[in-house]
């Protein structure tokens, strides 16, 4: 594999949740910089995340639920089953 060869699992995985990070931040009627300045994260990371071009760590998914106020589950499909 590549250095920026990403799995096509993982691939998917992150398509899925970039997706509900930009429709859970348009729904709280956030943009990328307001959700930035809530979660304590850069603008850039919050774009690469919404775009699937980085994989986002569980840290980094639990200061964005918090400043969305909702659950990390929202993020994961994995966490509802664990």
């Amino acid at each position: 594999m590549d250095d920026g060869e990403v799995p096509p699992g993982l691939q998917k995985w992150m398509d899925y949740v970039g997706k509900r990070i930009r429709e859970r931040r348009e729904s709280a009627g956030l943009t990328q910089e307001e959700l930035a300045a809530r979660s304590g994260l850069p603008q850039s990371h919050i774009s690469r995340l919404e775009n699937s071009k980085h994989s986002p760590s569980r840290s980094t998914l639990e200061k964005i639920a918090s400043a969305l106020k909702i659950s990390v589950a929202e993020f994961d499909p994995h966490e509802s089953r664990q």
